[in-house]
């Protein structure tokens, strides 16, 4: 009886929510993530069995919709799709999905054809082509297509979409091709990033003046942790209790080896913003005991002056951080620093003792050979600090700054602060 109650409650606020705008659900961070694990529970119980179901929601609340679906198609076994077969019956038997998103329609032929081994149609084919010659994608729409065409596991007959793509959407292509085949920055270029401090006094309104500045060091093969430095609102380096420069290892790898274009891809390269914490340290089994630290994307503006203002003037000839670039317009939502309540039990493993997210920046946690690791309170602790804030629950919320991810080379093992200190000169 409980769960009824509680399915009907979230059905009844799902359809409040299905006619407020994207704007308004994404502000609420957390509504969001409960209406996601609400439709990965009504999945996994069939509570909804069909597409139509859905067909009434907001496009905002079909897009997290879709977001449940893939990850739980992703997590299944292939002796297990064939449960999830109703949600595309509709498709197969002619059902329009006029008013769904284009960006929603994309994604469920692909969830179709990859994990149900049902081909893309022609007539949808056709449609896409149709769009495309007459240039009614949005730019993110486009992105989204060509994250989707080269998706490492199979292209799924869109690859015939590739070439009238490109030619017309050639900015959207060369930026996407950019980012797949960024070369490592140099040593010098490294520097320059690390030590490229602008103004923000007028950047975005004043929003970032003071704020933490987060460096995470990849290695290019993310199976090898990577490592974090951080300076302060001032811009200094941070340093712990002992003086010495703060640093912590964390992993950027995604659980399903995917690159970062893909949805539960690998964090990507480039900037994000972070703003604040999540308001509960929930589902505490996948993301550990503390609260999570939220990323944002930078927002998209004409020529990326946003991103390029945050570049020393050597990066904004190179690609590196064009993976977020891609990442934001191919639609992924919802990267997080966090830790994990859930243990690493394979010591062989190249990360160990930490465990692959869907794309988050992972923190360890747990307790291995009778060493417990806490490092998300480490974190959420040294970010107050540096920012002048007494280490409460409350103060949590004021953590902001900028984050940089970075791969300094594709060395074959954990990223160590001696090498960083040599790269760094400090």
């Amino acid at each position: 009886m409980p769960f009824r109650i509680r399915t009907l409650t979230v059905f009844v606020c799902l359809l409040f929510l299905s006619f407020a705008s994207a704007k308004e659900i994404n502000q609420n961070l957390l509504e969001r993530e409960n209406m996601y694990w609400d439709f990965r529970t009504q999945l996994a119980t069939k509570a909804i069995t069909s597409l139509s179901k859905i067909n009434f929601f907001s496009p905002a609340v079909k897009e997290i919709f879709i977001d449940a679906l893939w990850d739980a198609l992703d997590e299944a076994q292939e002796n297990n799709y064939p449960q999830f077969a109703n949600y595309f019956s509709a498709i197969s038997n002619g059902e329009s999905l006029e008013n769904w998103p284009l960006s929603s329609q994309l994604r469920l032929r692909f969830l179709q054809a990859l994990h149900l081994h049902q081909k893309i149609s022609r007539d949808f084919l056709l449609k896409m082509l149709v769009e495309i010659k007459n240039i009614r994608l949005t730019s993110q729409e486009a992105t989204l297509l060509f994250s989707l065409i080269s998706d490492p596991r199979d292209s799924l007959g869109m690859e015939k979409l590739k070439a009238p793509l490109y030619l017309a959407y050639p900015q959207e292509g060369v930026i996407f091709d950019q980012s797949i085949s960024a070369a490592i920055p140099s040593e010098a270029e490294i520097r320059q990033i690390f030590n490229h401090l602008p103004d923000m006094t007028s950047y975005r309104q004043g929003e970032y003046q003071q704020v933490l500045r987060f460096y995470v060091f990849c290695r290019r093969n993310r199976d090898f942790p990577c490592l974090i430095l951080m300076r302060n609102g001032q811009g200094e380096l941070v340093l712990d209790e002992q003086g010495q420069i703060w640093h912590q290892p964390a992993l950027a790898a995604s659980s399903k080896g995917l690159p970062s274009h893909i949805r539960n891809g690998q964090t990507p390269t480039g900037v994000q913003t972070i703003d604040s914490v999540m308001p509960e340290a929930n589902r505490q089994d996948a993301f550990g005991k503390f609260r999570r630290l939220i990323l944002n994307w930078i927002p998209k503006v004409e020529d990326e002056e946003l991103t390029n203002y945050l570049l020393p003037p050597e990066s904004k000839t190179s690609d590196w951080w064009k993976g977020a670039l891609v990442s934001r317009d191919a639609g992924r939502v919802d990267l997080r620093i966090h830790g994990t309540g859930r243990l690493n039990d394979d010591p062989s493993s190249t990360y160990y003792p930490h465990r692959k997210t869907s794309g988050c920046i992972s923190q360890r946690e747990g307790t291995y050979a009778e060493i417990e690791y806490v490092d998300q309170r480490k974190i959420l602790d040294t970010s107050m600090q540096a920012l002048g804030l007494g280490t409460s629950f409350e103060n949590e919320v004021q953590i902001k700054g900028i984050l940089y991810l970075i791969e300094i080379n594709d060395q074959e093992n954990a990223v160590s602060f001696d090498q960083l200190k040599s790269i760094l000169d400090i």
